[in-house]
This record gives C-alpha cells, sequence and structure tokens, in this order.
C-alpha cells in the first residue's frame, strides 16, 4: 500500500531571532520551504502557504452578577504566498499530453496533475522588527504560526501542514552595556557595609545567576543572620483603551540561606560561607532560571502586555542590642533568549568550491520522468543568487540534507557560502516573603543594561526594624 501524499514546512531559522528592542531592530529574514512528497499522480488546483501572527489578551475582575470579562485580539502579521501558478505548473511529457479540449476544460477547473516525486518550493519574507515576540502567559499571548494547505479536487482531502514559528529576541551585538556586570554597593549607617555582585545583568532561561555577596559590620556585636535571594517577574496587562489594567506579580525562584555564627563556623561545620578576622562575612548564591515559557516569560513589550523581572536580596540581622533589622534590596535584570556571547560573535564563513552551484527547487524522483524534469523553480532572495534554473536530484539520498532540516545555499564561485541548521524543535516562601511587597525608595547604581520599556529604578533599599 502506497503512503498518503504529504506536504511539509521546512524553516531554516527556528526559532527566529530579532536582534534589537522594537525602536532599533531592522527586522529578521524568515526562509525556508514548502516540500510536497507524492507517491501517485494527483490533479491539485492550490498551493498556499500562509504566515500568521495574533496577539490575545483575556482577564476577568469582580465575582457573580458583579463580574467583568476583558478580552482583546490584534493581528500582527498575516502573509500568503501561492506557488501554483502559470509559472510553476508542471509540464507533461509529449506522449502523455492531453487534447485541445481537455486542456481548456483543465485549465477552466484550476486543476493541474502532479507526478510521483519531491517538490521543493523556496519561501522568504523579512519579519518587520517592531513585531512582538512570541509570548504565552496566564492571561495573554503572542503567537505566529505557518500554515500550508494543497488544495485538491472534489471528493478529495486537502493536505494541511502546519507548524508554530517561534520569535524571540536579543540585544543588538553593538550594545555592549549589556555585558557589564552588576554591582551594588552601599552602607547602612552605622550597622553594616554590603556588596552584591552579579557577572551580568541579563540571563537566559536554563541558566544560574550566581550572586557573590559580601557583609562588613561597622559595629561590635552586629551579626548577619540570614539571605534570601529571589528572582521576581512583573506582567502587566491592558487594552487598546488603556483604561483596563491587570498586574500579575510572582516569584521565579528563591533560595535562603541561615548563617552561623563564626564562632561555630570555625569548629569544622560543612560550609561555603567564610568570616575574616574582623567577622567580615562572604557568601554565594545561585539562581536556578528555569525553562520558558512554562515557569518564566523573556522580557517584553507588547502592544497589551509589559513583562520585566528583578533581583531581590533579603538580609536578616541583628544588632549589638539584639534587635533585629531588615534590609531589602531590588534591581531589575532582563531575562532573554539564547546565548549572548555566541550572539555577538559574526557567523563563520567558507569559501566555496568552485564546482558547486546553487541548489534550487527540487523535484526527488525518476530524473526521466516529466514531473522531475519540469518541476519550476520558485526563486529565492538569497545573497549573489539571482533566480535559478532547475537542478534535479538523481536519488533520495542526495536530499537527505533537506529531510534533515539542514539547508546549504552555495553561491556563485569564488563567494562565500553560508551554512545553517535549524531544528523543528511558586517555590515555598518563609514568613518574610510578606515584607518583599513594602514600598521602595530608589538608590543610585549604574543604569540597567537592556530593556524593552522605560527602566525602573536601577535598584531600591528598603529598611526595617523589629524586636527579636
Amino acid at each position: 500500500m502506497k503512503p498518503a501524499p504529504a506536504v511539509e514546512i521546512v524553516v531554516f531559522d527556528n526559532p527566529l531571532v530579532i536582534r534589537g528592542n522594537a525602536d532599533e531592530a531592522a527586522g529578521s529574514l524568515l526562509r525556508g520551504q514548502l516540500v510536497l512528497r507524492l507517491h501517485d499522480t494527483i490533479k491539485i488546483k492550490s498551493i498556499n502557504l500562509r504566515l500568521k501572527g495574533r496577539e490575545h489578551v483575556f482577564w476577568s475582575e469582580g465575582f457573580g452578577n458583579h463580574q467583568s470579562l476583558f478580552r482583546e485580539k490584534r493581528d500582527l502579521i498575516d502573509h500568503e504566498w501561492s506557488f501554483l501558478d502559470s509559472a510553476t505548473i508542471p509540464v507533461a511529457s509529449p506522449s502523455a499530453s492531453p487534447s485541445l479540449s481537455s486542456a481548456t476544460k483543465q485549465k477552466k477547473n484550476h486543476a493541474h496533475p502532479f507526478g510521483p516525486g519531491e517538490y521543493v518550493y523556496d519561501f522568504d519574507l523579512v519579519i518587520p522588527g517592531d513585531l512582538p515576540e512570541t509570548t504565552h502567559t496566564e492571561h495573554g499571548h503572542v503567537t505566529y504560526k505557518l500554515k500550508a494547505v494543497v488544495e485538491r479536487t472534489t471528493f478529495h482531502m486537502n493536505m494541511v501542514h502546519e507548524i508554530v514559528l517561534p520569535v524571540k529576541r536579543q540585544p543588538l551585538p553593538s550594545s555592549t552595556e549589556w555585558l557589564q556586570s552588576l554591582v551594588i554597593e552601599d552602607s547602612w549607617e552605622p550597622y553594616i557595609t554590603y556588596q552584591i555582585n552579579a557577572p551580568s545583568k541579563i540571563y537566559s532561561d536554563g541558566t544560574t545567576i550566581p550572586l557573590s555577596l559580601n557583609f562588613t559590620p561597622q559595629t561590635k556585636g552586629v551579626r548577619v543572620l540570614a539571605a534570601s535571594a529571589l528572582l521576581k517577574e512583573y506582567v502587566r496587562y491592558t487594552t487598546s483603551d488603556r483604561f483596563s489594567v491587570r498586574r500579575l506579580n510572582q516569584v521565579i525562584t528563591r533560595v535562603d540561606k541561615h548563617f552561623r555564627p563564626p564562632s561555630a563556623t570555625r569548629e569544622g561545620a560543612n560550609t561555603d560561607d567564610v568570616y575574616d578576622e574582623t567577622g567580615a562575612l562572604r557568601t554565594e548564591i545561585a539562581l536556578k532560571v528555569p525553562q520558558a515559557y512554562r515557569e518564566v516569560q523573556y522580557d517584553a513589550s507588547t502592544n497589551f502586555m509589559e513583562i520585566s523581572h528583578k533581583l531581590k536580596v533579603l538580609i536578616k540581622l541583628r544588632d549589638h542590642n539584639r534587635k533585629v533589622h531588615h534590609i531589602y534590596i531590588a534591581a531589575p535584570v532582563c531575562i532573554m533568549h539564547g546565548d549572548f556571547e555566541e550572539a555577538a560573535t559574526l557567523p563563520p564563513y567558507i569559501r566555496a568550491d568552485p564546482d558547486h552551484t546553487l541548489l534550487v527547487g527540487t523535484s526527488v524522483g525518476d530524473v526521466d520522468s516529466p514531473a522531475a524534469s519540469a518541476v519550476p523553480y520558485v526563486a529565492s532572495r538569497f545573497t549573489g543568487a539571482s533566480a535559478g534554473l532547475l537542478q534535479t536530484v538523481p536519488s533520495a539520498g542526495d536530499f537527505s540534507d533537506l529531510m534533515h532540516h539542514r539547508f546549504v545555499a552555495t553561491s556563485h564561485p569564488g563567494s562565500p557560502v553560508i551554512s545553517r541548521r535549524a531544528s523543528l524543535s511558586t517555590p515555598e516562601q518563609s514568613s518574610l516573603d510578606q515584607q518583599l511587597s513594602v514600598t521602595e525608595s530608589s538608590a543610585t547604581v549604574s543604569p540597567p543594561v537592556f530593556g524593552l520599556t522605560p527602566p525602573p529604578p536601577p535598584y531600591s533599599l528598603v529598611v526595617t526594624s523589629g524586636s527579636r
């Protein structure tokens, strides 16, 4: 039994990455191929591919009869490719050419015969840089989808393939400020001086945020009892009228650390905390950033959503009068997609073999068959490549790179070759958590590196005091 015909969408750059914020990004090139596999001769009326992006927010407020539902949708992009026209219709062999009357009837019905083989159609599109990145939150999302439809004649099911196209954002390689480290150095007179260091102000999902904390008492008898570090996410929803607003905040990850007295530490306790002769304490905390999009979202600013993150540190100390104080420090950080050091590096270039030519539209099957010799090429706008002629591949083995979603574009002899591969592919909190929502007063430190929205105060400091 022959397998059913199939259509597949192959995207060369998946996910699609836009570099820079909405005001400075030049956009990104979406490139791919639509592959049609046929095992028998069939009639096809149209071959279309559609890219559609949509943003949707929804939430409710109130209860019972006083409940209000807020919902809004907006189309972001809608583009369609049509691959079956007068320039891309397979030509039948002379022995199998239809009569004049049947050809006229076929043109009227818009149905064209396709023989067995594999038909490949290239497509590309420049994605605007101001489009919002893919987002999946509790009350809203931004999604992009590619849908291919091969329309057949009556009483035959159409062939359909739909994939989700992730669109993600990274800072520009020229934005060197995002490589700066996060340094917070301050003191609370007359008790303690503290310094908090992190290697960067921007992190990707799945990585770890290493924090180095240094505490130096300024008064005898002052001791740090505990320190907590957490990553908090802030999401703001709104509608087009800007009057309906919903805010949701959640702790993404948290680590608490309690410190023993210096005497207990020197007695051989297994700890990474280091005290010196003056009673100063040095310790490290590692915060694990979970994978997007289930537990954390990337920083984003869309038409209806704003997502940002803050790194918060809580210091609990006791003074010489045995009175307990809490110091709260908050600094904005950015959660984004990808390896930023790799993003700042230009891709490698490989010198082309002089004997190589540009691989264009391809049909895999019997080389002598009419379909194999006449499948047209839909021109692709690669650098240094113009509309090419048809190239046929004798065997499916020669076409294995495409089947494994690997694409190599070879330009004219003597020019570079660009090779790319793309694959279709609230923790527990202590009793101190409630105090993290207190009003914050701003202080001064170096500005944040990369923000999609106007940056908040660089970091904030709050001090509270209470009895033991």
